[in-house]
């Protein structure tokens, strides 16, 4: 549960709580049941901070890496993206 990052700044939520946003990109449970049930892999989360749930941050598969699109704000997943 990225227990690590509590207190922090960053992202340390990706749908590990009941109280989290549902959907497959947001909770991690749904991305899972997706890809046994209907054979769709993630291709990242979207994570958010405890304390702050507008920032958010994808989260991206291994070897991918976030990236900043360069515009859009600093605190939105949308104006990032996961780059080789």
């Amino acid at each position: 549960g990225m227990g690590h990052c509590g207190g922090g700044i960053g992202p340390n939520q990706f749908g590990q709580t009941p109280a989290s946003p549902r959907g497959p990109e947001r909770h991690i449970v749904d991305a899972l049941e997706r890809w046994v049930e209907q054979g769709v892999a993630p291709d990242k989360f979207i994570a958010s901070n405890d304390k702050d749930p507008n920032f958010t941050r994808p989260l991206c598969p291994y070897p991918l890496k976030v990236k900043y699109n360069g515009s859009g704000p600093a605190n939105a997943a949308s104006s990032f993206a996961c780059v080789q």
